[in-house]
């Protein structure tokens, strides 16, 4: 995984993607966690926000720096934060729903969120499974090594966000793994193995087969008043 030098360890093209969905991000007030190093919170206020960079150890490159446990309620008030961004992190979380809905709490009506997470949907993830019953970014080396304790499927994410009170779920890979699926494959396997209903067409899309981290945008429900 990428860090020294660059805006974190989400892999190449999240970043760019994160901060295309956000901009502009000048006046916003962002929660960054885990932060890593900081350097994607840096980037952050270089366009603008104040951002708060938060991790179980304090950000080197950024202040302020928060410690904090993600699988523990978070230390904000209510509505602080007018977006926040998660990447490459909830995962390494036990209860992941909890963690949604402490974002949810975190955020004012209207703020934003950004998740993303190892696309286990993928191709390559799905070969593995079916040779070595382990999934994409998710075997017993990586649970040990880089904390990857939770797997989160497409569909159990999308319904933990709209629970939680989040609308205008959007969803975008960061690139291809390989094998790729060509598209005309992939059309081939949501006729043939997809349930007709949206989710289980989405399975099967040219897009989750060959993403390699999902990148999830999604809107606390309600306006600012």
């Amino acid at each position: 995984m990428a860090e020294p030098g660059g805006l974190g360890i989400a892999p190449a093209g999240v970043y760019d993607l994160v901060l295309a969905g956000l901009r502009p991000v000048r006046g916003l007030k962002i929660l960054d966690v885990p932060c890593a190093s900081g350097g994607f919170a840096a980037q952050l206020e270089l366009e603008g926000a104040t951002c708060v960079a938060a991790d179980l150890a304090a950000a080197m490159r950024h202040q302020p720096a928060v410690v904090l446990d993600m699988n523990r309620s978070l230390p904000f008030p209510d509505g602080t934060f007018d977006a926040v961004t998660c990447l490459e992190g909830i995962e390494h979380t036990h209860d992941p729903r909890a963690l949604i809905l402490e974002f949810h709490r975190l955020l004012h009506p209207g703020g934003r969120l950004v998740l993303s997470t190892p696309n286990i949907h993928n191709l390559r993830s799905r070969i593995k499974f079916a040779l070595r019953g382990t999934l994409f970014w998710f075997d017993p080396q990586e649970v040990t090594g880089i904390g990857h304790v939770t797997v989160i499927p497409y569909f159990i994410l999308k319904h933990l966000l709209a629970e939680a009170g989040f609308s205008n779920l959007a969803v975008q890979t960061n690139g291809s793994v390989r094998p790729s699926v060509p598209r005309w494959l992939a059309g081939v396997m949501q006729r043939v193995f997809s349930k007709p209903t949206e989710t289980d067409q989405e399975l099967n899309s040219p897009m989750l087969l060959n993403g390699e981290s999902l990148i999830w945008f999604a809107q606390k429900t309600g306006n600012r008043g």
